[in-house]
């Protein structure tokens, strides 16, 4: 079976693939929802606050 040689201290990985690459994949993927959700969350605090309107005293 073919291998490439990353440099990684795991060793060599399968040219075609493999549970590592899914892996990482994943994760990039779980931090990136993560990040877009963070956003949206404190862009609508933002809207919020400017869109309150003052209770009369």
């Amino acid at each position: 079976m073919p291998a490439r040689d990353t440099g990684a201290r795991n060793g060599v990985f399968s040219t075609t693939g493999g549970y590592t690459w899914m892996l990482t994949t994943g994760l990039v993927a779980v931090g990136a929802i993560a990040a877009v959700a963070w956003i949206v969350m404190v862009v609508r605090l933002i809207s919020r606050r400017r869109t309150r309107v003052p209770e009369p005293a």
